[in-house]
């Protein structure tokens, strides 16, 4: 099994997109031979609503029919911080089916000048495979926010040392800016002596037969390594280069977004070596629980979300990996084996290139727990803040994931209320008109840790059949510690 190779799955899951593809060999439960993603992975993707679409060209990924168990396809969809949509066969495919299908359906998602649904997509894209079983599973009637105007960028100086400003200018008043760095180097294999090379390029050579000798060259680009992530609310921006090797020619890139417009500016060269500097001191961190500031010995829920305040004048370094000590990672208990890799988790303020914002949630192992957080700036003055929490360990209980199938309900065979939980207790699930006129109600009914479903049967308190129109559903759940609820929209439609 590829164990890295799914650490690097999940992350670009992780980090959000506009629509992901796989092709080869997969089933229900897992892709790929070695191992690229399980169904037991589904709650390691937590793209913080940043919801991708995703095309499948592999066999049953989408088998939704399958009574005993989800396939990846739908648990894709049923998660909160997963998928907006998938695409993906319910039975056994062909590699010339997948081929053309996944061409032609990513293809028309990113051609500007078409304003089709996901759903119209799917079915342009399935003309001529109407007896194989492709399944669309989401909101065939969402269409995709693409980009469909270019917007003008613009950098000054053309070229510059490592650790100088670049200035960025719009033709728009506000942006979202990213830049990359990378060199003439190419990489061969993704292993841990790569990790923190800022090549541009990839060559392998990929086995098409039995013998080591039957492989073929195979090569793309790359962007190479994230230096900058942030918003400004002006039409001009400014960047730090991080301190690199100039050696093999590096340029930075830029791209940039807002609304429907982006636009990029490639290869400003980065030449010579970092000008001296009186900097000899690491980035400053704060660390939080919500608002309030964290200091040694505080007391934490033993699951909570981690915020971190890091600022630097000269930049955060966010080139290295967390096998390089310069990374910007964070390890509890002298766990170094698995290290948080916090660039996943970092953006920089608002109109900022000195001080940004982490934020990531974490599982806390022991009732008293020390976290070591590693951060450099872009002189690779490097700070290693370490703190000593409390957890406290009784247990708490949340809902996510709620869902009502289906919806709408188009007849009167019920629906089902499908939700999550971080532990067992009751559930009271109420219903209300629009007006907020409560209907019916299902009062404590047992649920446990983990995925729970609950019938209703479509009629109110009285029995009586519910009329057409849009309706309200609140779950409370509670155990002896504390509750939480949710509420959702459904929609009778008979």
């Amino acid at each position: 099994e590829k164990v890295a190779a799914r650490k690097a799955f999940i992350r670009e899951l992780n980090k959000g997109g506009y629509a992901g593809v796989y092709f080869g060999h997969g089933n229900m439960h897992d892709l790929a031979h070695e191992g690229l993603f399980y169904t037991r992975n589904i709650p390691e993707v937590r793209n913080s609503r940043r919801n991708f679409l995703f095309y499948f060209g592999s066999c049953t990924v989408g088998r939704f029919n399958d009574s005993d168990y989800e396939a990846i396809g739908e648990e894709f969809v049923r998660i909160k911080d997963g998928a907006i949509g998938t695409l993906a066969a319910t039975a056994g495919t062909w590699s010339a089916s997948n081929t053309t299908i996944g061409r032609r359906y990513i293809s028309l998602l990113t051609d500007p000048d078409t304003n089709l649904t996901m759903g119209e997509c799917c079915f342009a894209a399935r003309d001529g495979f109407w007896d194989l079983h492709y399944l669309l599973i989401g909101d065939p009637a969402t269409k995709m926010r693409k980009p469909t105007e270019q917007m003008t960028v613009d950098a000054s100086p053309d070229s510059l040392r490592p650790v100088d400003k670049l200035t960025i200018t719009t033709d728009q008043a506000q942006f979202y800016l990213k830049a990359f760095v990378r060199d003439t180097t190419h990489i061969e294999i993704f292993n841990n002596a790569s990790a923190n090379k800022i090549s541009g390029w990839v060559y392998r050579a990929v086995r098409t037969g039995p013998n080591p000798g039957d492989t073929v060259g195979f090569g793309y680009l790359i962007d190479g390594k994230e230096i900058y992530h942030g918003f400004w609310s002006d039409d001009t921006a400014r960047i730090i280069a991080p301190r690199i090797s100039t050696l093999y020619f590096p340029v930075i890139k830029l791209t940039s977004f807002v609304a429907h417009k982006t636009g990029f500016y490639d290869s400003i060269r980065v030449y010579g070596s970092a000008a001296p500097s009186t900097d000899d001191t690491g980035p400053l961190v704060s660390l939080y629980d919500g608002a309030r500031q964290l200091v040694n010995d505080d007391w934490v829920e033993k699951e909570f979300t981690l915020t971190g305040r890091v600022s630097d004048s000269s930049g955060i370094n966010l080139l290295n990996s967390v096998n390089d000590t310069r990374g910007f990672y964070l390890y509890i208990n002298q766990d170094i084996g698995n290290k948080i890799d916090l660039r996943d988790y970092f953006m920089y303020d608002r109109n900022s290139y000195m001080t940004g914002e982490f934020n990531v949630d974490l599982v806390l192992p022991e009732s008293v727990d020390t976290l070591t957080i590693y951060v450099s700036d872009n002189y690779n003055n490097q700070t290693v803040e370490t703190i000593v929490l409390n957890a406290e360990l009784h247990g708490r209980i949340s809902i996510d994931n709620f869902l009502i199938y289906p919806n709408p309900i188009e007849d009167n065979s019920g629906a089902w209320f499908t939700f999550s939980l971080t532990g067992s207790g009751l559930v009271d699930i109420k219903i209300y008109t629009i007006a907020g006129r409560l209907i019916k109600t299902l009062l404590d009914v047992p649920v446990q840790a983990g995925y729970n479903q609950i019938f209703w049967n479509g009629f109110d308190e009285y029995t009586d059949e519910i009329s057409n129109g849009v309706y309200l559903v609140r779950a409370l759940v509670r155990n002896q510690s504390n509750q939480d609820e949710v509420i959702e929209k459904f929609i009778i439609a008979r």
